[in-house]
């Protein structure tokens, strides 16, 4: 194998890894919102209280117990905005601890339905752990004002205690500010919805982010080939602001 072919294949390896780890944190993030109860939560701010008394300040035990308060935020993000089918499949798998072939014969819906679920959810919770939010999120409003919000949580905790590298949060509130960019550019959409074919069809999308070209044409009176090319514009007037 040659050099490039080598860092192709540890490029791929490490994202591989990445995606496998972001899965492993989304599903602990989801099994311990059900299994967090009064006395776990008065045992973390005991420890919290601890830590911050102590002469020698345990910074990664305290940031650990900060992070495990965002991740429990970030999985109700996610949990909150699930239908009912979709939460009861969650609650069924995650609290319950229900096999899938049992929450397939309780629901009717076939293993390999619930398991597109099962990883369409976790991969949600995964960008929001990661806060990560990608070219195909752009219109996905309530998801982008989530993250900026879960960010902003995240950023108070951070500096209230002190806890990380200021560049590190020099880095991190430069990418929140770039989602604060995305969404005034959204807003501003919204606002002028009715200046141009264009802006009818970015705001179509964001009003229905689950419909595809075919189904925004016809809600726009418009070919799909006009929403394809409008939506691929907006795709790139705004990819500055997220992760590539």
């Amino acid at each position: 194998m040659d050099i490039m072919g080598a860092k192709m294949h540890q490029n791929k390896s490490s994202h591989q890894y990445k995606l496998s780890i972001g899965y492993y944190l989304a599903t602990q993030a989801i099994k311990e919102k059900y299994e967090d109860t009064a006395e776990k939560v008065r045992q973390r701010q005991n420890l919290k209280e601890f830590f911050l008394s102590t002469k020698k300040f345990n910074r990664k035990m305290y940031f650990r117990l900060q992070k495990l308060e965002i991740n429990k935020i970030m999985a109700e993000t996610v949990l909150s905005s699930l239908n009912k089918e979709k939460l009861t499949f969650i609650e069924y798998k995650y609290k319950n601890n229900f096999s899938m072939a049992k929450i397939s014969f309780k629901m009717n819906i076939s293993i390999a339905q619930l398991s597109i679920w099962n990883k369409e959810i976790l991969e949600e919770v995964r960008d929001f752990i990661f806060y990560q939010l990608r070219a195909r999120d752009v219109f996905s409003y309530k998801k982008i004002i989530n993250m900026i919000t879960i960010m902003n949580i995240t950023i108070i905790m951070l500096k209230e205690n002190d806890i990380v590298d200021e560049n590190w949060l020099n880095g991190f509130s430069y990418l929140r500010d770039n989602y604060f960019r995305l969404l005034s550019t959204i807003n501003d959409y919204l606002a002028n919805r009715r200046d141009s074919i264009h802006n009818m069809v970015i705001c179509c999308k964001i009003d229905n982010p689950d419909l595809d070209i075919c189904q925004l044409a016809a809600k726009c009176y418009v070919s799909p080939s006009i929403v394809s090319r409008h939506l691929k514009k907006f795709v790139k007037e705004v990819n500055e602001y997220v992760i590539s």
